[in-house]
C-alpha cells in the first residue's frame, strides 16, 4: 500500500507540473524555466517552453565579441551543441518574453515592454543585477537585445559593420535544441512533454488524481 501511495504522489507531482506549465503558457511572459548547464545548481540555461529552444545565460559569454564566440562554438568542446541563433529565433525569443515584436522596428528604451524583464532576467544580469544585455548578429553587424530599468532594446546597433565589438555588460546569445548539453536533460524532456498536454485536460487530471490520492489515503 505504501508503494502504491508513493506512485500516486509521483503522478500527482508530474500532473501539477503540467498544470503549472500550461497556466504559464497562457500568461504573456511565462513559459521560461531555468535549469543547470554543467553542474547542479549553476542555473546557466533557460528553456523557452513555447519554442522549445534552450538558451545559454549571457554571463557565460560576457565581454566576448560575436567573432570570439563563433570561434569557441567551432573549436571548444565545452560549447559543443550551442550555436548563434537565427534572426527568426532571436525575434521569437523577444516576442515570447515581451510582446509581439516587429522585426523591422528598432526598440530603444521602450518602457512599455518592461513587464517582460522577469523572464529575461533568467538569462543573467549585469551591472549589479539591473540589466540583461546580449548581442546577436544581424546583416554582418553586432546588435543589442537587452532589457532593464531603461526599457527594451532590440535591433539597436552597437557596431553595424562588424562582429568584433564587446563589452563587459553584454554576452552573446547562444541557442540549442539539444537538451543533452544540460545536466538536467531528463527533467527538461519531461517538462517539455507535459507542457504539450491541453490545459483543460491537465487541470481536470490534477483534480481527479488529487481526489484519487485522497481516497487511497483514507482507505489505507
Amino acid at each position: 500500500m505504501e508503494f502504491a501511495l508513493h506512485k500516486d504522489i509521483e503522478v500527482i507531482k508530474k500532473t501539477l507540473l503540467a498544470a503549472t506549465l500550461l497556466a504559464a503558457t497562457g500568461a504573456a511572459h511565462a513559459g521560461f524555466v531555468e535549469y543547470d548547464w554543467e553542474t547542479a545548481g549553476d542555473g546557466q540555461v533557460t528553456l523557452d517552453t513555447t519554442s522549445g529552444n534552450l538558451w545559454l545565460d549571457l554571463d557565460v559569454t560576457a565581454n566576448m565579441s560575436i567573432n570570439e564566440v563563433k570561434e569557441l562554438v567551432a573549436n571548444d568542446a565545452r560549447y559543443a551543441g550551442w550555436r548563434l541563433p537565427t534572426l527568426t529565433e532571436l525575434y521569437q525569443l523577444a516576442s515570447n518574453m515581451f510582446v509581439t515584436i516587429d522585426p523591422e522596428t528598432q526598440y530603444r528604451g521602450t518602457t512599455r515592454h518592461t513587464s517582460g524583464n522577469a523572464a529575461h532576467y533568467l538569462m543573467g544580469q549585469a551591472d549589479g543585477g539591473a540589466y540583461t544585455y546580449g548581442i546577436y548578429e544581424k546583416n554582418g553587424g553586432t546588435y543589442l537585445f537587452g532589457s532593464g530599468p531603461n526599457g527594451l532594446y532590440l535591433n539597436y546597433a552597437w557596431d553595424s559593420s562588424g562582429l568584433d565589438w564587446n563589452r563587459s555588460l553584454e554576452g552573446v546569445y547562444l541557442v540549442s535544441t539539444d537538451y543533452n548539453i544540460s545536466v538536467d536533460s531528463t527533467q527538461i524532456n519531461n517538462d517539455m512533454n507535459v507542457s504539450d498536454v491541453s490545459a483543460p485536460l491537465g487541470f481536470a487530471a490534477t483534480g481527479l488524481l488529487l481526489g484519487f490520492a485522497g481516497m487511497r489515503r483514507r482507505n489505507a
